[in-house]
């Protein structure tokens, strides 16, 4: 009941209480604090817009995220390639990125090609687009933070 119950509290977010807890029950060593304690600082991470980590968590867990057939990867890689686009990398952002959106074509093609099109835009112009705005969004890292615990979990 014990385990239940840190569990509860480690999902909630109740990550101080859910330590305390474990340790006046003495079930720290059966828990899984290191697993929530790095999701949680993944998910802080990618509130700031930081991929990298998600990233290689997601490489760490590809089996379970493709048994789910889960778009984790490709969010966070579009995310990377945004990243790039707002500092006017373009070159950088096309070299880098094509060929790892590319091996997602089968699954996101219309989102890869749009992606790619803004390249082509001036970046004055792509601040315009409909769909360029709608990826910087700033609410957009907290739906990929949201996003990748829900996979976590």
């Amino acid at each position: 009941m014990d385990r239940t119950i840190l569990d509860y509290m480690l999902r909630q977010g109740y990550f101080t209480t859910a330590k305390l807890f474990a340790e006046a029950k003495g079930i720290s060593e059966f828990s899984d604090l290191p697993v929530f304690e790095e999701i949680r600082r993944i998910k802080a991470a990618l509130t700031q817009g930081e991929c990298q980590d998600a990233l290689n968590w997601c490489n760490t867990n590809r089996t379970k995220l493709g048994k789910v057939w889960s778009t984790l990867e490709f969010k966070l890689r579009m995310q990377e390639f945004v990243n790039f686009l707002s500092q006017k990398n373009d070159s950088v952002a096309a070299m880098k990125y094509e060929a790892q959106l590319r091996q997602t074509l089968n699954m996101q093609m219309g989102e890869v090609i749009r992606a790619m099109g803004l390249i082509g835009y001036p970046f004055a112009r792509r601040q315009q687009s409909e769909f360029y705005q709608e990826l910087t969004r700033s609410a957009r890292c907290e739906d990929l933070a949201n996003a990748f615990e829900d996979e976590a979990y």
